[in-house]
């Protein structure tokens, strides 16, 4: 029997959850194999787990080293954010966030114990790609920033196998296809970050064959044994944690890897450049301030089926 089916499962830190129109006798088939892609993708570019692949090439800086396809994918994605937003999205971000308290994952850090170190990286990155092959160059590479949004859109290919009509939400980045039960559209909805979890959106999202991802202090940030709030979304031109005022960046876009890249990019913008940048982005974008005010740019308004 073909009806709407529930996964939900943890990795990568995050909640994962799957809901699919697919036929009862292969439902479990397909929600295996998609926490199966989970743990696959998080064995491999896990910056906590020592045994990584991406572990291995941090260790081995310097050196061309043999990788998976999937590594690779990551670290192209990687490099082609840094590319488009003119090196805004900088992935050798990972001694930046150990100098501000963030080595190991949030839930095992001792944040009183860290004093803030920034660390500005001034060169450029070029990494190397041949074939099986990489050389990332000299920085410790951090793949937070594309790693669940990559595992959403290939986890979505798995689903796609069984469904036309489905989601896949990696913690807030998530892919949207077909429509929701009784053909319904798609809804999602966006969060205050000063907010607990279980409080009212700020807005509801109405939408279908798109992806949206949402950066935003929400769950990850600290205070500082010298009394300084930090948060996980660095500004590479100061080595420190983005302050201009943007404290939750919603994006809706084609592709959730493109929805993730742009979502952690407008977070470095200032308040007042924020709107003129999402407009010359083409793009539909929701951003919350530290003042406690929500806003949205044009191409967002078709989208938006509620606000507070």
């Amino acid at each position: 029997m073909v009806k709407y089916h529930s996964y939900i499962f943890k990795a990568m830190g995050s909640t994962i959850s799957v809901q699919a129109e697919v036929d009862e006798t292969l439902s479990k088939e397909m929600f295996d194999r998609v926490e199966e892609c989970f743990r696959d993708i998080e064995k491999i570019a896990s910056r906590f787990d020592d045994n990584s692949e991406l572990s291995f090439v941090n260790k081995n800086l310097g050196y061309t080293v043999e990788v998976s396809q999937d590594l690779q994918s990551l670290l192209k994605d990687a490099h082609y954010a840094y590319q488009v937003t003119g090196g805004s999205f900088d992935p050798r971000i990972l001694q930046t966030l150990s100098n501000i308290g963030y080595a190991n994952t949030f839930l095992d850090n001792k944040w009183k114990d860290i004093k803030v170190k920034p660390l500005i990286i001034r060169n450029e990155w070029r990494p190397i790609f041949d074939e099986n092959k990489v050389h990332v160059g000299s920085e410790p590479i951090d793949l937070g920033g594309v790693g669940k949004s990559y595992t959403a859109w290939k986890a979505g290919q798995i689903v796609a196998e069984y469904s036309e009509n489905f989601f896949v939400n990696a913690g807030g980045d998530i892919v949207f296809s077909g429509h929701a039960v009784d053909a319904t559209e798609w809804t999602v909805g966006v969060d205050n970050p000063y907010m607990e979890v279980s409080d009212a959106p700020l807005a509801i999202l109405g939408l279908s064959d798109k992806s949206v991802a949402t950066s935003s202090i929400a769950k990850h940030s600290w205070v500082t044994a010298d009394g300084r709030r930090m948060h996980h979304i660095i500004n590479p031109k100061t080595g420190l944690p983005a302050d201009g005022g943007v404290v939750a960046v919603t994006v809706i876009h084609d592709d959730v890897i493109a929805a993730e890249i742009w979502s952690k990019t407008l977070f470095l913008e200032p308040v007042d450049e924020i709107a003129e940048f999402t407009e010359s982005l083409s793009m539909p974008v929701l951003w919350f301030t530290a003042d406690n005010k929500m806003h949205y740019n044009e191409y967002m308004k078709p989208f938006v089926r509620w606000t507070v």
